[in-house]
């Protein structure tokens, strides 16, 4: 739907996502793991989209902050625009594995 955009995304998220924005002719805009540097990242010019990586969404065109609920509803408005179950979609997602770990830091 908004081939050639950019999708805003931190410097953990994984390299798949490169792999999907290569495929719409997009591209990903890494920006610093904290939610303030993401929810700034969403009032670059051309930003349609910022993921964090673990489930939290913020749509620019709407407004500048996380937003559950209009994540869902975004996806739902995005499969019957594409008449697509989400199986489907899930399906065409590529493979990629990610594994993380926290290492304590004494300062």
């Amino acid at each position: 739907q908004n081939r050639g955009a950019s999708v805003a995304a931190p410097v953990t998220a994984p390299s798949a996502l490169q792999h999907i924005a290569k495929r719409y002719e997009g591209n990903i805009q890494h920006t610093k793991v904290l939610r303030h540097a993401m929810m700034s990242a969403a009032g670059r010019d051309g930003v349609v989209l910022v993921g964090d990586g673990l489930g939290g969404f913020i749509f620019p065109s709407l407004h500048p902050v996380f937003d559950g609920m209009l994540a869902i509803a975004k996806l739902l408005e995005l499969l019957a625009t594409f008449k697509m179950r989400l199986s489907e979609v899930v399906d065409d997602l590529p493979t990629y594995y990610l594994s993380s770990t926290q290492v304590t830091c004494p300062w």
